[in-house]
This record gives C-alpha cells, sequence and structure tokens, in this order.
C-alpha cells in the first residue's frame, strides 16, 4: 500500500469510527476518579496515566456492596521503576470521605513484590512474587471483617499458580464499608492498564465491566532496511514504531542500514514519551551516524533526565550541548538533528507547531566527525519502565528527503478516548 492510499484509508477510517471516539455518559457512573489523573479507556482497557505526584491514587464503582466483598481485575504495567511510590493494583472499602484511602493490594517497589496497604495508616504482609511489566496478572482482594486476602497470578492461569496472603488487622474492619476500585501508582508518569472488573458479595458477580471489547494491538518487529541493535525492546504497534525498554541497556538504538553519504544529513522524527521518571538513563529521541561496529554508538538528541532537558549525547563518550526545553508526557514533539562535519544541529517543536527551540555541538576534539558516515535512526531509555513513540521518520540530504518511514497508518492513537471515566 502507498503512502498516498494509506492516507485515504486512514481519513476513511476516522470518519467511519468517529462515533465511537466520543465520550460515553452512560459510563461515567456508577465511577468516581479520585485525585486528578487520566483515566481512560482504549481499546477495551481503562488505562491510568498518572499526570502529578499523589497519596493515594485510587477510582472507585460509587455503590453499596456492604461491608465483605470481593475485588477482581486483570492489571498490566507498561512503565516501571523500582521504588516505594510505584504501585497499582485493585483495592476494597475506599472512603471518599476519609481523603479517599482503603485498603490495597498492590504489585509494589520491585519486580518481586506484591503487598498490602491500608492507605496512609500500615503496610501490611509483603509477599515474594515475581511479576515482569507487559505481563497481564488477575488480581483477587477479598474484605471480609478484619481479614483481608489477597490473590496473584497470570491471567488465564489457575489462582494456586500464582501467590496467595492473608492479613488480619482491626484496622481493616475500621475501614468498612467503603466502595470498591482499583489503586494507581503515587508517582507522575505512569502508565497502567485495567480489564475486567468485578465486583463479587458471596461468590457471586454484583458488578462488572469489562470496559468494551478487548482489541490487543497487533506487535510486530522492524523490517528492513531497519536493523535493531543489541539491546532491543523496539516493535512497531498501531502505525508508530515502539521503544518498551524491559531491561537495562546502554546504548539503545534502531537505524536504517542504508548509506546516506559521508555522514552529513540530517534525522527528523516525531516522538512522544508515554510515561517517565526523572533519572539519567531515562533518555529517548533520534540518532545520526550509528556504528554497529563501534558497539552501536552515535550521536543523539535526547529527552533526557528531567522533563525539562533536552540534551546531545556521543554514545559512552561525551555529553554534549544541554538545552532547557520544558516538554509534557504525552505530547507530540518534531526533532530534528543535523550533523554537518563536526557540528551537530538539533531542534525541538510541539508537532504541528513554530518556532522551534534549538541547540548547536561544535565538538572542536573531532568526535563527532569521528563518527562518520554512520546510520541515522532512533535512540531509546536505556533503563527499564519507559515506553517511547516514534512517527513520521525522515532522513534528509541538501534539505531533499532521500528516506521516509511513517511506520503505517495510525489507527489507534493513543490519546483518542473512546469513553472517558468520568
Amino acid at each position: 500500500m502507498n503512502r498516498v492510499t494509506r492516507n485515504l484509508v486512514l481519513i476513511l477510517f476516522v470518519f467511519v469510527c468517529l462515533p465511537s471516539f466520543l465520550p460515553a455518559a452512560d459510563l461515567k457512573a456508577p465511577w468516581v476518579v479520585g485525585n486528578l489523573d487520566r483515566w481512560y479507556v482504549e481499546n477495551g482497557v481503562l488505562r491510568c496515566l498518572t499526570t502529578t505526584t499523589g497519596d493515594p491514587r485510587h477510582v472507585w464503582v460509587e455503590q453499596d456492596f456492604g461491608s465483605n466483598y470481593t475485588v477482581k481485575c486483570d492489571v498490566r504495567i507498561l512503565g516501571w521503576v523500582d521504588e516505594d511510590a510505584s504501585r497499582a493494583g485493585v483495592s476494597v472499602r475506599i472512603n471518599p470521605n476519609d481523603l479517599q484511602r482503603g485498603l490495597n493490594l498492590l504489585l509494589h517497589n520491585d519486580t518481586n513484590s506484591v503487598d498490602f496497604l491500608n492507605d496512609g495508616t500500615a503496610w501490611g504482609p509483603a509477599g515474594d512474587y515475581a511479576w515482569t511489566i507487559n505481563t497481564w496478572y488477575t488480581m483477587e482482594l477479598t474484605a471480609n471483617g478484619n481479614k483481608l486476602t489477597g490473590t496473584v497470578y497470570p491471567k488465564g492461569s489457575a489462582p494456586s499458580s500464582g501467590i496467595t496472603q492473608e492479613w488480619e488487622d482491626e484496622r481493616n474492619g475500621a475501614r468498612a464499608p467503603g466502595f470498591p476500585g482499583l489503586a494507581a501508582p503515587n508517582n507522575a508518569a505512569r502508565l497502567v492498564e485495567y480489564d475486567n472488573f468485578q465486583v463479587l458479595v458471596n461468590g457471586s458477580v454484583a458488578f462488572a465491566d469489562d470496559f468494551g471489547p478487548n482489541v490487543e494491538p497487533e506487535r510486530t518487529p522492524f523490517a528492513a532496511p531497519w536493523v535493531t541493535g543489541t539491546n532491543g525492546a523496539w516493535y512497531l504497534e498501531n502505525g508508530y514504531a515502539v521503544c518498551n525498554a524491559d531491561v537495562s541497556g546502554d546504548p539503545r538504538h534502531v537505524w536504517v542500514d542504508q548509506e546516506f553519504g559521508d555522514g552529513d544529513y540530517t534525522v527528523q522524527c516525531d516522538v512522544r514519551m508515554l510515561n517517565w521518571f526523572d533519572a539519567d538513563h531515562a533518555r529517548s529521541g533520534i540518532a545520526v551516524r550509528i556504528n554497529p561496529d563501534d558497539t552501536e554508538r552515535g550521536l543523539n538528541l535526547l529527552f533526557h533526565n528531567d522533563r525539562g532537558s533536552v540534551d546531545m549525547l556521543n554514545d559512552n563518550v561525551a555529553w554534549g550541548t544541554s538545552g532547557e526545553f520544558a516538554w509534557q508526557v504525552g505530547a507530540w514533539y518534531t526533532m530534528t538533528l543535523k550533523a554537518e562535519g563536526d557540528i551537530l544541529t538539533g531542534s525541538i517543536v510541539e508537532k504541528g507547531g513554530s518556532n522551534p527551540y534549538s541547540i548547536t555541538w561544535d565538538d572542536a576534539s573531532d568526535r563527532n566527525l569521528a563518527r562518520s558516515p554512520g546510520f541515522p535512526g532512533l535512540t531509546g531509555s536505556t533503563a527499564p519502565g519507559l515506553v517511547a513513540q516514534y512517527d513520521n521518520f525522515k532522513v534528509l540530504v541538501d534539505n531533499e528527503i532521500v528516506f521516509e518511514d511513517d511506520f503505517g497508518a495510525n489507527v489507534d492513537p493513543v490519546w483518542t478516548i473512546s469513553r472517558e471515566i468520568p
């Protein structure tokens, strides 16, 4: 399918499917959103993208189920970093009149922990259970008087394949009756998915929401002339290139294995971070002069370290010019990086905007020139837990496009809301 045909298909898709993207008022109640985060439904799953820090973080069903009931839900973590504020799971007895506190069963702190928490009061027993990001787990939490029983196991497996733990404490009973719901991370820029939510009373389903038909996005590998580097974590999904860093690795690149002269060319691409945490190895962007024979090192323009920085980097050699540029998780930015001899010129602007922010690095030590010619490509996070999307990749020589890839028609924009809560 050529580019014109793909664009016509995309336009037809938008007009045919537009009604399903509009908010559906009938979904708002009985759900209630607590602290302000972005909770939205897409592809038949409920997503939470936390936008700020805060404790606790809940959405709940404001309906009376008594004091003793079970919450069951499938949970998948899409971005993670090991720290206390990293937590997500299911909740019972959430009390809007007590600072929205409740009782929780959480994937917490690291990828080996499942913990109980009475919000703002006490941690309960912690269980050792190895789980992985990007994998669905079924979580069940039962409240019965002072006693909590929690189970976590891989979706589709028997509960006995996971972990079950109990916590009996008078403070748990004091939270009755409250409301059933879900818990999101307490740190900013984390992405979690939830599906097949149920409330059970005496073993019978009293409330259920599957958030619509689950359309699991199809992931495919990069194809020639693209080459995926040693550290991997790259795939194509819904017309985007994606890097979902599940392990550490430095550098992390994909590149176009094609000659573009002596290394003087420009790379341009739209980049969007779906989550973030402030750390040195939190970095994503575009690259020139990637050299597979030199441990895949290249020259980079990156979102780096925090949400106020855009930096240049010669992989494993030296940091270059750093620029102060405030950017937002979930927003698209067009990044451009031009290599011309020793000089790198980078710019960034919100997609569709004007007056790009520019930085230049003239490395008199010739370290930038030494990377010639190399290959143009993309850079992913070198720390696990970050998810980045890329679109509309171009290579230009003398201001003429010599290679481009839009990665297919964008049939599933992440910020297209089909139903919002609330």
